[in-house]
């Protein structure tokens, strides 16, 4: 819902700049509020726009800390895996030829 609302708000304001810009361009005079408006518009793309790769960057990066979490545990069990083998098994076996 968040999201579908940003990307409401994303459009209307790209769609409300473009109309003030080329009324601008037709030498269309606007009110202070209206200029004021138009700047709020960008500044709300802009901010909604920001907002987005923010998002977006901390998805990927949860998504590294996962795989490197889950590396780390697998690093972990071969590490202990092999200290079990070589302290506990390999110990009593070569204790038991000589």
């Amino acid at each position: 819902m968040v999201h579908s609302l940003g990307k409401l708000v994303q459009f209307t304001a790209a769609v409300a700049v473009y109309l003030l810009l080329s009324w601008h361009c037709l030498g269309v005079r606007f009110c202070c509020c209206c200029r004021s408006f138009a700047v709020l518009l960008v500044m709300l793309y802009r901010i909604n726009l920001v907002l987005s790769a923010a998002a977006s960057i901390y998805c990927w990066l949860s998504w590294c800390y996962s795989v490197l979490a889950l590396f780390a545990a697998g690093v972990v069990v071969i590490c202990w895996n092999f200290w079990f083998v070589l302290c506990c098994v390999d110990v009593p076996i070569t204790e038991a030829q000589h």
